[in-house]
């Protein structure tokens, strides 16, 4: 996608320049870190990070940006990222501030291409999160692959508390949603606002809604639009169409690319 020169937009994104050279050269090698393929926007909480990044496509400027604002869901609050197990990052994610992004050691966090965290998005990896690529979280959303705690019961034995999370490729995933541990959704789920999802999807195939609390199969055959460009057409023909409610649009595979 275009965009000013790099020293541009920097400032127009306001980048917290001071933190994304400590991150790019905290985590990468030299011949990396001096491509910035990570950039921090406004503040940014780094903990520790004892952990490691790891770039699974070649580095690039801004190839993830953490921490920048969504008009017009604008927060001031500050971002957290702390990484002291392995994250694993794709080209083009985008996570907007006011999330908190925790990667425990010896946990593993993977994150596919084009995937895009509205604000206050919650992601809390103690053993292995998966997200795949051209996913889209709304504001609000909670991602866990742990009870956190443990419990007991009368017999006096207590189970492990952490196990895997898996989220498909271009899955829609409502605002206010939790994800808790051992859910799978499969490719090109959309999840509606508010639900709790608890459990393996799979036996229902790709192309699936599910929601409620906890969240149940409730139909298939949907998948979400993300190309930014078919979006605009699609509005600008409802607008010059106003007696029309439906327009084809065919299902090619790059409707569901950001660009």
């Amino acid at each position: 996608m275009k965009r000013l020169p790099p020293p541009l937009w920097l400032i127009k994104i306001k980048a917290n320049l001071f933190k994304t050279i400590y991150l790019n050269f905290k985590f990468f090698p030299w011949k990396i870190a001096k491509k910035f393929p990570i950039i921090l926007v406004g503040k940014v909480n780094l903990g520790e990070c004892k952990g490691k990044i790891v770039l699974k496509d070649p580095p690039h400027f801004a190839m993830v940006v953490i921490g920048s604002k969504n008009p017009p869901n604008i927060s001031y609050k500050d971002t957290t990222f702390w990484v002291n197990g392995t994250l694993e990052l794709s080209d083009y994610i985008r996570i907007m501030n006011g999330s908190c992004i925790v990667v425990s050691e010896g946990a593993v966090l993977s994150i596919g291409h084009q995937v895009m965290f509205n604000i206050f998005n919650n992601i809390r990896c103690r053993n292995r999160i998966q997200i795949g690529s051209y996913c889209r979280f709304a504001w609000g959303t909670q991602i866990f692959d742990s009870n956190f705690h443990y419990m007991v019961d009368e017999n006096g034995v207590t189970k492990r508390h952490t196990g895997k999370t898996i989220i498909g490729d271009s899955c829609w995933i409502g605002n206010r949603v939790t994800i808790n541990k051992g859910s799978v959704l499969p490719n090109h789920s959309i999840v509606a606002t508010n639900s709790i999802v608890n459990k393996d999807f799979t036996q229902y195939g790709e192309n699936i809604t599910i929601g409620g609390i906890p969240a149940k199969f409730i139909t298939n055959g949907y998948k979400r639009i993300v190309n930014v460009k078919k979006e605009k057409e699609i509005d600008l023909y409802f607008k010059t169409h106003p007696e029309e409610e439906a327009f084809e649009v065919g299902n090619d595979s790059s409707l569901f690319h950001w660009y």
